[in-house]
């Protein structure tokens, strides 16, 4: 049974692009940034993943106007960078994008197992790019508005528009990493001993448990080897003699 891997992702987009660079050939891209951790946490030195890029229009459901894909591998802090808008295309051109007709939103799946068979949709789910590339959006402007490279003279600056209300406030970004725990502190003395408790109640007798079944009588044993016959003891002191009786009368003398 393959076991999913639960990734926390560490996201960041940058953007690098601006209206001066665009006018002198910059390429089309965005930067994208990201960090990759395990569920406990720890980052994934190291590993070589397939990501792939959607941006949606309109909305978080909305329909995908362009999708690439990369296969980056993670340094040993779980960091992977790469350009969206250079990888490899799966649907759309980067290039045809009117970033004036947004909102737009990114999608972000990825296979940690670099098989690019098996993608799972990030962590951050969703994201919405709060920041329009206004490199590139420039770009199409100035090409709308017929700039360029001609000789033309130059016309007047307008005047500057009444700033626009302030946008919706973005999402909040992912906790960073966490930093390296401190040294630890020396240990404090030890504190004074505290009085010893009263002596609780002794509780009460338990009852007197029944009396167990006699056990079974035991065999009885041979008998024992008959002991030696003692030694005779001495003789007796013999009794004194007896007195001597009276003479008995005389009988009458026959006829």
């Amino acid at each position: 049974m393959k076991i999913i891997k639960i990734i926390c992702v560490t996201l960041f987009v940058l953007f690098w692009i601006s209206a001066s660079e665009v006018s002198a050939q910059a390429p089309e891209g965005i930067n994208y940034q990201a960090v990759f951790r395990n569920s406990a946490g720890v980052v994934i030195p190291d590993q070589e993943l397939y990501c792939q890029i959607d941006i949606l229009q309109g909305n978080d459901t909305g329909p995908v106007i362009y999708s690439e894909r990369h296969e980056p591998t993670t340094n040993h802090l779980g960091i992977v960078n790469f350009i969206i808008g250079e990888g490899g295309p799966i649907q759309g051109v980067f290039s045809d994008i009117d970033w004036g007709n947004g909102p737009y939103y990114l999608k972000l799946y990825v296979d940690y197992d670099a098989q690019g068979s098996v993608f799972q949709m990030s962590q951050y789910g969703v994201q919405m790019l709060v920041s329009v590339p206004y490199a590139l959006h420039a770009k199409v402007a100035d090409s709308i508005a017929g700039g360029g490279s001609g000789s033309g003279t130059n016309g007047q600056d307008g005047e500057d528009g009444q700033d626009g209300a302030d946008g919706a406030q973005g999402l909040q970004g992912e906790q960073g990493i966490q930093g390296e725990q401190g040294l630890q502190g020396i240990q404090g003395e030890q504190g004074l001993q505290g009085d010893q408790g009263e002596q609780g109640l002794q509780g009460e007798q338990g009852e007197q448990g029944l009396q167990g079944e006699q056990g079974l009588q035991g065999e009885q044993g041979e008998q024992g080897l008959q002991g030696e016959q003692g030694l005779q003891g001495e003789q007796g002191i013999q009794g004194e003699q007896g007195l001597q009786g009276e003479q008995g009368l005389q009988g009458e003398q026959g006829i």
